[in-house]
């Protein structure tokens, strides 16, 4: 196959978010296909050297066999909502003629968020007379509505026109969470047009026992670590984290390290200042290609959202980071997450917004290695067996040959 793939915050391990793109893109190469994949420039999705050289609006090359165009339109998760507004539109239209350019494809993949990434999906995929495939990483506009980031009643309504009209204009749409699934096919959705691919665990770079220098470069070598490692935005709720913290700040044997970037981490920061909370620890970001240590050092993984029913439909990259190297999980989600946790014996979860009783949780994690080790066991088997990359990057690829030979029928 020759495929455009359309996603906006492509990175490399190199970068600080996800790269299931990445990885995809470079299994598809690998089994030979041709992919051209088109994406912006975000300070957290690093590319390559030459993405971001001044001059033009483009930067064109190759990445591990990928045929990448980089779009010189600029993307940061700290941005206000209007600014982001004018980042995805920008980027929507330029990647048209982008698309356009690369010449003719078999079949054009986009990737959300943002929704609007479908847009010119749709569009190449019809003046090329292609099938068009589309992924949904989280609901939209169902997430941002819940959280106040959509008010605009004229908005929401464009926003759910579009979401609609890009699922049936679709050949196949690809989501990450069977509630996600379940969701849209209440929504009409027809089921067959469906496919569930969840997020991956790299079973390759995340490994029990990859900790490295993490505790001693920071003198944790005897406390008990609880991670959180990602955005740090409105959806994640993170503010539960710190109040856990408050309520344990007399154990100083336990530690809360947050690692990631996002809107609300400095008024996280500020929050922890005014508590003087000596038991929370946060950092910046760190590559991919870096945080083996990091959650190999970790006692145990915090999978947190804002307490809203939306999030129940989440995939989120950290929790199969933490299941790869072996981490219990500790999580305040609901729906299949929490059903996946219990069923696996690989984690707790506990009320959405209940910091008593993640606290609780903790302490008693804390005090009883053995079902650590049990948990961290589960964990490993569970990503070996369910959520290993491969397998999920060849159920991609059949998805996306399941378009191509059912268009030509």
């Amino acid at each position: 196959m020759r495929i455009l793939y359309l996603h906006q915050y492509f990175t490399t391990r190199a970068g600080t978010v996800g790269t299931r793109s990445y990885e995809f893109a470079r299994y598809l190469v690998g089994k030979g296909h041709q992919v051209s994949l088109v994406t912006g420039i975000s300070e957290r999705s690093k590319v390559a050297d030459w993405a971001d050289k001044p001059g033009g609006l483009i930067s064109r090359g190759t990445i591990d066999g990928i045929d990448v165009t980089v779009l010189k339109i600029r993307y940061s998760n700290i941005m206000g909502y209007g600014r982001r507004m004018v980042s995805f539109a920008a980027f929507m239209l330029l990647a048209v003629w982008a698309g356009l350019r690369v010449g003719k494809r078999d079949l054009v993949f986009a990737t959300s968020t943002p929704l609007t990434i479908g847009i010119p999906g749709f569009i190449v995929s019809r003046l090329r007379s292609v099938p068009f495939v589309f992924e949904i990483r989280d609901l939209w506009p169902a997430a941002p509505i819940a959280v106040g980031a959509l008010r605009n009643r004229t908005v929401i309504r464009l926003a759910k026109w579009l979401e609609a009209f890009l699922y049936h204009s679709a050949r196949r749409v690809i989501v990450l969470s069977p509630s996600a699934l379940e969701v849209l096919v209440q929504e009409g959705v027809p089921e067959e047009k469906l496919r569930l691919i969840p997020n991956c665990a790299d079973l390759e770079l995340f490994k029990p026992g990859t900790a490295r220098d993490f505790r001693a470069k920071h003198a944790l070598e005897d406390r008990f670590i609880c991670l959180y490692s990602g955005a740090m935005g409105v959806a994640n709720g993170l503010d539960i984290i710190l109040r856990t913290a408050d309520l344990l700040r007399d154990d100083d044997t336990l530690l809360f390290v947050l690692v990631g970037d996002g809107r609300e981490k400095a008024r996280l920061i500020a929050t922890k200042e005014r508590l003087q909370l000596g038991n929370v620890l946060f950092l910046d970001p760190r590559p991919r290609e870096q945080l083996p240590d990091i959650v190999g050092s970790a006692d145990l993984g915090l999978l947190v959202f804002k307490p809203l029913k939306i999030f129940e439909t989440t995939s989120p990259n950290k929790l199969f980071d933490y299941l790869a190297a072996g981490k219990p999980v500790l999580t305040n989600l609901g729906g299949w997450i929490k059903e996946l946790l219990e069923r696996s014996g690989a984690g707790i979860a506990v009320p959405a917004d209940d910091a008593a009783q993640m606290a609780e949780a903790i302490i008693w994690l804390s005090k009883n290695e053995d079902t650590r080790r049990r948990m961290g066991i589960s964990a490993r088997e569970l990503a070996i067996a369910e959520f290993d990359r491969t397998k999920m990057a060849r159920q991609f690829e059949r998805a996306l040959l399941e378009s191509v030979v059912s268009a030509e029928d």
